[in-house]
């Protein structure tokens, strides 16, 4: 057998040769040649002046042959290997070595091999790693199948992938998408990767795929919920249109401040539009959520802010920094949307409950943000709450706890600045400290505040600022403190 794959030369004659008795449906020939080939193959063998595209072609003709099911049924007979009762023996099968040898060497094959084999396992159950093998096809081929296939992929694993398949509909039909750059993901720009064949994806292809993946979720908790308030909805809009109402009447209920049907409706609208975006958060729907959002329009009550933004938290923090840069920017920047038309309005006032939450999610997102706006824009929303003196929220350990964080993420590089953030700190802390003591507030302090103030102290080597952490640490648990440590 050695001296046949010596004559017939490289790899890529082998190949060759492989395809012509698949071809001719000698497949015991084929499969015999086959084991020999896969042990010895040897992927960068090019001395015969083969170029790459003859290997891509000859390697994505081949295994598309051994993904056949009719081939493949015959090879399993031949190799006494059945995947349905044994799915491990994949790892040993003929297709399964060569794809990796051929992946691993470093070659892009043809999208239809990709597809072949993520097809072949997904027939015989093997859905991790139709994935894997799916995500090993480089970005710029994938097409709308593509994407309707990872969409699937993600669906049907336990338990369901839905943040993942959302990943896909936010970059289907994008002409590019952008990952972190591995050697500094927070430092360097993202690296852009074109994606061409979206060019020509429609408003209606982004549509159907969205259709398709909210089908695919049918039976689920997800899709009962989504039914119930699409028919909440539906009520609502035709009590609306059906509404006989008097203009006087109205008028006069509203001067007595009685709320009119019209009102009673509306309200009721609302509180199911914001259930749903909560629900929606919950089950990780986030686009849906959002889309929701969108739709109230102005219709939106002093609930709204806060699920919303709470929203694009989870959202963010869901979405990894290294392969979905642009959806976590997108989510960062929708936040600050929310914000600039929420903050100190009608619907979020300073001293509402849901305030301190909505501004700790907005800073939560700034200080993971790659952005190196994060301080300017944290200290701009510190800044603000200084400006119009809303004491109660300078003194919150909730909005308080990640602006420190922001501050000690931004500790770093030259002397100067790291002095800078910690004195910023803890200028922060003693305005705390200040209003705490003059409304008299005894509630003990965040022990994360704690944390953080004493990394700084760890960061700049104040023992002054560490020794006053301490001692308040220790005056609020109710232990004394050592007279050494006394300043």
């Amino acid at each position: 057998m050695q001296e046949k794959f010596r004559e017939r030369g490289d790899s890529v004659q082998i190949g060759q040769h492989i395809n012509d008795l698949l071809h001719n449906e000698d497949v015991k020939q084929a499969v015999s040649i086959l084991k020999e080939a896969v042990q010895a193959m040897d992927m960068t063998d090019l001395e015969s002046g083969h170029g790459d595209p003859q290997v891509v072609r000859t390697y994505s003709t081949m295994l598309q042959t051994l993904c056949d099911l009719k081939v493949a049924r015959i090879i399993n007979q031949i190799s006494k290997v059945d995947l349905m009762d044994n799915p491990d023996a994949i790892y040993k099968s003929i297709m399964w070595r060569m794809f990796t040898k051929v992946i691993e060497a470093g070659y892009t094959l043809e999208y239809e091999a990709y597809m072949a084999v993520t097809y072949f396992l997904m027939d015989h159950h093997l859905n991790d790693l139709a994935i894997q093998v799916l995500y090993a096809m480089p970005r710029p081929l994938w097409d709308a199948q593509a994407y309707k296939t990872g969409v699937s992929l993600h669906l049907i694993q336990s338990p369901k992938q839905v943040v993942e398949a959302e990943w896909l509909i936010s970059a289907f039909g994008k002409l590019y998408i952008e990952v972190a750059n591995p050697l500094s993901p927070t430092e360097l720009p993202p690296i852009r990767i074109d994606t061409p064949l979206m060019k020509d994806v429609t408003e209606q292809d982004r549509y159907k795929l969205w259709m398709f993946y909210q089908s695919a979720l049918n039976g689920s908790e997800w899709a009962e919920e989504k039914d119930q308030y699409e028919q909440r909805r539906r009520d609502s809009n035709s009590k609306m249109r059906n509404i006989n109402s008097s203009l006087w009447k109205d008028w006069a209920m509203r001067r007595m401040s009685i709320e009119t049907e019209e009102q009673r409706i509306e309200r009721n609208k609302i509180d199911n539009d914001n259930a749903m975006i909560y629900t929606a958060a919950t089950q990780k729907q986030y686009e849906y959520g959002w889309g929701i959002y969108v739709r109230m329009g102005s219709t939106v009550d002093e609930f709204t802010p806060r699920v919303v933004m709470h929203l694009c938290w989870l959202a963010f923090n869901d979405t990894p920094l290294m392969s979905h840069v642009s959806l976590r920017s997108e989510w960062e920047h929708r936040a600050w949307e929310v914000y600039a038309r929420f903050m100190c309005s009608e619907y979020l006032h300073p001293d509402q409950p849901e305030m301190p939450g909505f501004l700790c999610d907005l800073i939560l997102i700034t200080a993971f943000s790659p952005e190196r706006a994060r301080y300017t824009k944290t200290l701009s929303v510190y800044k603000l709450l200084e400006r119009l003196k809303l004491d109660r929220l300078l003194r919150q350990d909730q909005v308080l706890t990640p602006v420190l964080c922001v501050l000690l993420m931004e500790c770093e590089g030259a002397p100067a600045t790291i002095m800078d953030m910690c004195h910023k700190a803890f200028a922060i802390w003693h305005v705390k400290m200040q209003l705490d003591a003059r409304y008299q507030c005894h509630e003990p302090t965040l022990f994360s505040l704690y944390w953080a103030l004493m990394v700084l102290c760890i960061k700049s080597g104040s023992v002054v600022d560490f020794a006053q952490v301490l001692k308040n640490l220790l005056m609020n648990s109710g232990t004394s403190l050592p007279t050494s440590l006394v300043v």
